[in-house]
């Protein structure tokens, strides 16, 4: 009865560009445009998408002046995953597939693979799995041509095989990403929320727990408030699972502060209405958190996150 509220597979399996150039280009024009990148970034871990999306047009801009046509490939893929988090679908795919088509007129082959592993994550979240499924077997190519091990299509593979339940197979690849990408990234963390799926599927719980409690870790490290929240709200499902359901409480409260503070109103009421349900089993008084989250949602906050 719990399990629709619980959080789809691909939410957090975006990547915002913020890698160097791999061509000669104006150094103030990767300054000028880079700082608006890592300013949108900032904004788009904070859950402000549409702040981000301004910062990474503003980019664009500064980086088409100075042809960079590195910067601008890079400033596209990141205003599609804007466009995406705003439920601009139509626009986020646009995007993408101009950042596909500028990357490749460079040959720029990683940046390719980024947008092409984004693209895979948009079709997918919108029920478009065979669109999806060509876009992954063309990295595929990329990837094998050109001897890139890229952990973001990995770890989007391995979300396609635990939908078909492919287990093993998903942990197999998992376990790749996790041996190449860098402790602190964004990818990283997502490897280990996939690979806590896996976990609670085989009801190896603690090892799911250990998993999440590592990619709360970067999230944390990263400001990345929407993979808190997600991370946060996992860790109950493992909480309620094993009967820890005060503990359970516990986290989902603070999960959906979060998703309240960055305006995700129908996921909290969702959550909402399941944290009145356990606290009912457990006598835990969810008053305050009732009133926060609603005062949040009218934007009612002393300081808001994205002003």
């Amino acid at each position: 009865m719990l399990k629709k509220y619980w959080i789809p597979l691909f939410f957090s399996i975006f990547f915002i560009s913020c890698f160097p150039f791999q061509q000669k280009e104006s150094q103030d024009a990767a300054s000028a445009g880079m700082k608006e990148i890592k300013k949108g970034s900032a904004w788009y871990n904070r859950g402000c998408y549409y702040r981000s999306l301004n910062s990474f047009i503003k980019a664009n801009e500064l980086f088409s002046g100075e042809d960079a046509a590195a910067g601008v490939a890079m400033s596209l893929n990141n205003m599609g995953n804007s466009y995406r988090a705003v439920g601009n679908f139509n626009k986020a795919e646009a995007f993408l597939k101009e950042a596909y088509q500028t990357y490749s007129d460079i040959k720029d082959y990683q940046g390719m693979l980024q947008v092409l592993s984004n693209t895979a994550s948009l079709l997918i979240e919108n029920g478009k799995k065979p669109e999806a499924l060509k876009i992954i077997k063309s990295a595929d190519k990329i990837s094998e041509d050109n001897s890139i091990i890229f952990t973001p299509l990995l770890n989007i593979k391995a979300a396609v095989m635990i939908k078909e339940k492919q287990y093993n197979k998903a942990e197999q690849m998992l376990n790749i990403a996790l041996q190449q990408a860098e402790e602190s990234a964004s990818e990283y963390a997502a490897a280990n929320f996939l690979l806590a799926e896996i976990m609670i599927k085989k009801k190896e719980y603690n090892s799911a727990l250990q998993s999440l409690d590592t990619a709360l870790a970067i999230d944390k490290a990263n400001g990345f408030y929407k993979g808190m929240a997600e991370d946060l709200e996992k860790i109950a499902k493992v909480k309620s699972a094993i009967g820890k359901k005060k503990e359970a409480v516990f986290f989902l409260k603070r999960s959906v502060k979060i998703y309240a503070l960055i305006g995700k109103e129908k996921k909290c009421l969702k959550l909402i209405s399941l944290i009145e349900s356990l606290a009912k089993e457990t006598g835990t008084d969810t008053t305050i958190t009732k009133h926060l989250i609603d005062k949040w949602l009218k934007k009612e906050m002393i300081e808001n996150s994205c002003e």
